[in-house]
């Protein structure tokens, strides 16, 4: 994506994109495809040009044995959107395929990673003074991955994350404070930010 903005005496600026391919020397057709998931949906990204104009082929295989022509986004860019959803959560690979007047194919893949829930955060705490204890072995991973967690004790103190789902904290002065957990798995980073869900409980500390 290129952007170009422009800024006048007073200011106010007003910016457009515009998407370049670059392709190869000695290469008629670019392809690329980019998706991203949220749960069970995944939404692609696509780019299909042919240096002659002459596309007449173009296949969106999902990897679950369906497959689709993907909508048109932008024609004289060679830009297009498509959607679909996942019976199951899984590891699925998504090609983009594009033929043209002349015969010639070239493919575009990409693997995704889709979920039927997010991770389950559950907090448990007790007090010992200024001391505070807290756990999140209730947490889990419908998907079975594994999980990160961090604590924010409600104090500007947050505790790094870490595979530990057990941290202990000490309060500077007594009073009431909110304490959450916020717990992540760790899927792909190239397909979907990783997932968080977050508990709080409140805590009353007297000395």
């Amino acid at each position: 994506m290129v952007k170009l903005t422009v800024t006048d005496f007073g200011g106010y600026t007003s910016s457009q994109l515009q998407h370049v391919t670059v392709m190869g020397v000695g290469d008629d057709i670019a392809t690329t495809i980019e998706c991203r998931t949220d749960y069970l949906t995944v939404s692609c990204d696509m780019v299909a040009l042919d240096k002659l104009d002459q596309i007449n082929h173009l296949k969106l295989d999902w990897g679950d044995n369906t497959s689709e022509m993907p909508a048109t986004l932008i024609a004289e860019q060679g830009i297009y959107q498509a959607t679909h959803e996942y019976s199951n959560a899984g590891t699925y690979n998504v090609q983009l395929s594009v033929g043209t007047e002349r015969g010639e194919v070239k493919n575009a893949e990409t693997q995704v990673d889709v979920i039927s829930s997010a991770p389950v955060a559950q907090i448990s705490c007790y007090t010992n003074n200024l001391v505070v204890s807290c756990n999140a072995f209730g947490s889990y991973d419908p998907a079975g991955s594994s999980l990160s967690y961090s604590f924010d004790y409600g104090d500007n103190f947050i505790s790094a994350p870490s595979a530990q789902g057990f941290f202990q904290h000490s309060y500077a002065v007594p009073g009431s404070y909110s304490v959450s957990i916020t717990v992540r798995n760790n899927l792909d980073y190239r397909v979907r930010p990783r997932l968080k869900f977050k508990q709080r409980m409140r805590l009353q500390l007297l000395i």
